[in-house]
């Protein structure tokens, strides 16, 4: 009979390490997520509304033709709405063309973006919406230079861009959004 050579023992260390490389950031993940963790700041330009404004409850119809608008719709659009004082000066019209130049900076997502003047008689690039019974609370006051309220595709206000925005940044945060 011819004799057998003992096959060595292998050690446990590789596969432990590699178990350990795959499930260590799952496992932070996880306590980071059910810890309560937030993160310090966010990355947006426009302030954020928290919790985001339903607009579910506000009416809406179409300016030109009287037909009903709704906020929330199924075809992945975000709407912009702009909030004008009456009347708009040059530095408002201003704002208007660089609010229309950013949608068209979008590209070939520009169609996934609605531009909404709201409330107003001024004329503008826009289509305009008229609002019919409650509105948000910060609406309540008329905006003394154009203000941008952006709505997410399941009809909540999620950003607010204040008087004197900078459509950089409006820009920015819709690139991020809508890809």
């Amino acid at each position: 009979m011819s004799e057998q050579t003992p096959v060595p023992k292998r050690s446990a260390w590789p596969l432990l390490l590699l178990a350990t490389a795959f499930l260590s950031p799952f496992l932070a993940a996880v306590v980071m997520r059910f810890g309560g963790w937030q993160p310090t700041s966010t990355r947006n330009v426009g302030e954020l509304i928290q919790p985001p404004v339903s607009m579910h409850e506000v009416s809406a119809r179409r300016a030109d033709d009287g037909s009903a608008w709704s906020f929330e719709n199924t075809e992945q659009h975000w709407s912009l709405l702009l909030r004008l004082p009456s009347p708009c000066n040059a530095d408002c019209t201003a704002t208007l063309e660089l609010v229309r130049n950013v949608g068209v900076s979008m590209g070939r997502h520009q169609s996934r973006i609605s531009f909404w003047q709201i409330d107003s008689t001024e004329d503008s690039p826009f289509s305009a919406l008229v609002l019919d019974g409650p509105r948000p609370d910060a609406w309540t006051a008329a905006p003394s230079a154009p203000e941008v309220w952006l709505v997410d595709p399941h009809g909540y206000l999620v950003l607010h861009y204040p008087a004197g925005f900078d459509p950089r940044g409006l820009r920015r945060d819709l690139g991020r959004l809508i890809k």
